[in-house]
């Protein structure tokens, strides 16, 4: 009987307990497959019987899962209703697991017995109603480049020593007064400030305090005074379009034929963010899980 994920419903089942257990919503006791529970006139196989403890008390849970190319008839949920009957010393809760639905009559029987009606399978065009299938993210890049540095001099001042000036923009540092010493690398972002997008060349320029001078990092001794900076900049702008396709997410869906409720699991078997195994089983429903 196996399900969308190449395992079996009963092995979903477990997943699903053992989410609530990692939650700490339940304690198990018991999780057994194809179990043999002897019930007041005969003996039944159940597919998966999950025994727990919540808030100081025990309950006893009966899945029947079923891999049917057929809606479920209302017949199949009052036969399951008789099991549970006869299984009254556990007082069981039952749950039925399908992925082709349940007719009208179904509902009925389960809604008045403790039976919880679960639908699993792929998903299909109508679960992507008012939910998000496709984000599209548009990303924008702009990077900045400069070139072709000159330095200009207060008036008076003798051209400085090639070994002064050369080096790279990390190496040159702006000593103006007022102001913490700034490498020629930090200055470019003042002679491109945000908003500065040309994608053609164009000089700009810095004009610096009396008293400014220029020194290499590695030399503080040397120094050289200077009235201002230019460069010419431009910025290469690039976009993408990245597009997210949320169907591979989602490998089959987990509703609750009763109350509506949908939680989507990933390949893995884990729920997606914002789902649960237990609002999907909803065992609160119809009072079945109570604190009194």
């Amino acid at each position: 009987m196996p399900d969308l994920t190449g395992n079996t419903y009963e092995q979903l089942t477990g997943r699903i307990v053992s989410e609530l257990e990692q939650s700490g919503a339940v304690h198990t006791s018991e999780l057994t497959r194809r179990k043999i529970v002897a019930g007041r006139t005969t003996q039944h196989e159940i597919d998966v019987w999950w025994v727990f403890d919540w808030s100081g008390r025990r309950y006893n849970i009966a899945f029947q899962c079923k891999d049917w190319a057929r809606s479920v008839e209302q017949g199949e949920l009052l036969k399951f209703q008789a099991v549970l009957a006869d299984l009254a010393a556990y007082d069981p809760y039952g749950v039925f697991v399908t992925r082709t639905g349940y007719q009208a009559g179904s509902l009925n029987v389960a809604s008045g017995n403790r039976i919880s009606l679960l639908e699993l399978r792929e998903p299909i065009e109508k679960d992507w109603v008012g939910r998000v299938r496709t984000i599209e993210l548009e990303i924008r890049a702009v990077m900045p480049a400069w070139r072709d540095y000159q330095i200009e001099l207060p008036p008076g001042t003798a051209d400085p020593a090639t070994g002064l000036v050369t080096g790279s923009n990390e190496d040159l540092i702006v000593n103006e007064p007022g102001n913490a010493p700034q490498s020629i690398l930090q200055l470019q972002q003042r002679l491109a400030p945000p908003g500065f997008e040309p994608t053609e060349w164009q000089r700009r320029s810095l004009t610096f305090a009396p008293g400014t001078w220029l020194s290499r990092s590695d030399d503080l001794e040397l120094r050289l005074p200077i009235a201002g900076l230019s460069a010419e900049a431009r910025q290469t702008v690039t976009g993408q379009t990245i597009t997210i396709e949320g169907t591979p997410l989602v490998r089959h869906v987990l509703t609750n034929v009763l109350t509506g409720t949908v939680v989507a699991y990933r390949a893995d078997g884990r729920p997606l963010p914002g789902g649960v195994g237990l609002a999907a089983l909803d065992l609160q429903q119809h009072n079945k899980l109570t604190t009194s």
